[in-house]
């Protein structure tokens, strides 16, 4: 009797940022711009506006994209992965606080893949890397252990029958 009818559909509270949750080599968050709307394969996350951008540019990070790897699990064939909300919340990323202030809407425009990284996702790494005080050899530990378990998933996959 108290309740909402199923077609009273309330305003939609915007959301900052949106994470696909299921992925073949690379989670990717997105910022949302006005009236952009996530649909039901993202999560979707909220924080202080000054933060916005820089947690985007965390969560794209290829540390990020590692913690993602190692919490994610695989059960949704085909060698992708997904990641559950509690498994997000398990997942540490970088303080968003160490990163510079910079506008990330050219995120949505660039290739982002951890197989092949593009210049402006190596940037991003980089600035990442300097805030951990990581050397550009550790980086590059860090791509080639994403890398592979991203390939050990999809060999993994095409070996079921």
């Amino acid at each position: 009797a108290g309740r909402s009818p199923w077609y009273d559909l309330r305003p939609i509270r915007p959301y900052a940022l949106a994470m696909m949750y299921q992925t073949d080599t690379t989670f990717r968050t997105y910022r949302l711009i006005p009236d952009m709307h996530a649909v039901n394969i993202m999560y979707t996350l909220d924080c202080r506006a000054q933060l916005v951008d820089r947690l985007c540019k965390s969560m794209n990070s290829i540390i990020s994209q590692l913690m993602f790897s190692v919490n994610g699990r695989v059960n949704s064939g085909g060698g992708r992965l997904q990641i559950m909300a509690y498994e997000l919340q398990r997942s540490r990323i970088v303080d968003p606080k160490l990163l510079s202030q910079t506008e990330v809407s050219e995120f949505g425009h660039v290739r982002w893949d951890v197989m092949d990284p593009s210049p402006e996702q190596r940037s991003l790494d980089e600035e990442v890397g300097n805030a951990l005080g990581m050397t550009g050899g550790e980086l590059d530990a860090v791509y080639e252990a994403v890398q592979r378990l991203a390939a050990d998933r999809s060999t993994k996959s095409k070996n079921v029958t």
